[in-house]
């Protein structure tokens, strides 16, 4: 439920990754999803999620706000390497077993957002601390050189 006060929207706590949901249940990427802009589009409006949150937390759970920016740069670099492998190769794709491969990657964007939906969960149903996403934030920062599948 939102409540709106003086012309200020306020949600209450168990709503305010409601947004996040809604964008990430679903969410999934195919060869198919390449060719057009409604995967992109998807994960551009987490920034909009993000700034609205901020906004609605006014500075309290800082930790929350970066891990959802962290779990949102994840998602683009996975899209946009999809995308750059199928202008590279079109039809060709390495070998499925090859972490660079197109049908890799689509692969482990889906996971990630499978992941993040439940973390969003398991947030809310927490204690709500930097502790419960410390271990999330470390391994989304580790992305960048896992070069795993």
């Amino acid at each position: 439920m939102t409540i709106t006060m003086k012309g200020y929207r306020v949600q209450r706590p168990a709503e305010r990754l409601d947004g996040f949901r809604t964008v990430l249940t679903g969410l999934s990427l195919a060869d198919n999803d390449l060719d057009g802009g409604v995967v992109l589009a998807r994960i551009s409006s987490l920034q909009a999620e993000i700034n609205d949150l901020t906004l609605v937390l006014a500075g309290s759970e800082a930790w929350l706000i970066e891990w959802l920016a962290i779990e949102h740069s994840k998602g683009s670099v996975l899209y946009a390497a999809a995308k750059i492998s199928k202008s590279r190769n079109e039809p060709l794709d390495k070998s499925p077993s090859d972490a660079r491969s197109r049908s890799a990657i689509m692969d482990r964007f889906n996971d990630w957002a499978s992941t993040f939906l439940t973390r969003l969960d398991d947030y809310e149903a927490s204690s709500r601390q930097p502790a419960t996403v410390a271990p999330w934030i470390a391994g989304a920062e580790a992305f960048p050189g896992d070069h795993q599948p």
